[in-house]
């Protein structure tokens, strides 16, 4: 697996992102020499490593407040591709809260150029789900 720092140089200046959060209808532009991490104001969060139009994988995270936890799956979609974890807990357990992981989904090819790849996180609760608005990174050649 790849480190930020070399995720970062494979993005070059082939990746250009925009983050959308969808929920509070906000956009904001992403460096190209950033990592494509990418967090919504609902928390839903995702890493994407690649290059150009190309993914490798995807790794969705939620934000979790200090010594919470949640119950749920991460929903990873756009540009072809439709991928939904099973629920599982996700926790922190220190004052500061912190991102939870999710489980890495392997992409392995090119995305449509300006396809937006986005992972939204489905918290349970008694009577079904609440969903969190997703996070989006634009994918550019």
């Amino acid at each position: 697996m790849s480190t930020p720092a070399t995720t970062a140089s494979r993005f070059g200046l082939g990746l250009a992102a925009l983050v959308t959060a969808t929920g509070a209808g906000l956009c904001a532009p992403v460096p190209t020499s950033a990592s494509a991490d990418q967090c919504d104001s609902s928390g839903s969060c995702e890493w994407v490593n690649g290059a150009g139009t190309y993914v490798e994988y995807v790794s969705p995270s939620i934000s979790l407040g200090g010594n919470t936890s949640m119950v749920g799956h991460f929903h990873i979609f756009g540009g072809g591709v439709d991928h939904t974890t099973s629920d599982d807990r996700y926790w922190t357990d220190n004052f500061w809260g912190k991102r939870a992981d999710g489980p890495t989904y392997w992409v392995g090819r090119d995305l449509t150029d300006g396809a937006l790849l986005c992972t939204s996180f489905a918290e349970r609760t008694g009577g079904g789900y609440r969903l969190h608005s997703p996070a989006c990174v634009r994918i550019h050649r």
